[in-house]
């Protein structure tokens, strides 16, 4: 019995990391998309309700303006690893190097979508 209870957990938690990550990855590629075509309004809709209700459409604008006029479009974006609940991606910029930060919630919105200079 204590076998077939971890082997459900354990398909249990690879089924939600699988959905998880595709939703991410989803999340990613379209904010790339939008972030190299100026689209901040399509990026404002990728950002949960909670998210919304505490920022605004120009907020996010002039924010991703000026890391676009520092660092250029994006090239690509790599997954780097995890940390306290939201995931890193390398970011390679055309100007520089930095990484991309999200987190999503249980719909598939962001709660964090972001930039930061690359940590050393």
């Amino acid at each position: 019995m204590k076998k077939i209870i971890i082997v459900i957990a354990f398909l249990t938690f690879g089924l939600t990391y699988a959905q998880n990550n595709r939703a991410e990855s989803k999340i990613i590629s379209q904010f790339q998309t939008a972030f190299n075509a100026s689209n901040y309004k399509a990026i404002y809709n990728m950002y949960s309700k909670s998210k919304q209700n505490t920022t605004t459409t120009e907020d996010i604008k002039v924010f991703f303006e000026r890391v676009k006029n520092s660092k250029g479009d994006i090239v690509s974006l790599t997954f780097s690893n995890t940390d306290e609940n939201y995931s890193i991606y390398k970011a390679v910029f055309s100007k520089t190097t930095g990484e991309v930060v999200v987190k999503l919630n249980n719909k598939g919105k962001a709660d964090i979508l972001s930039t930061r200079s690359t940590q050393r």
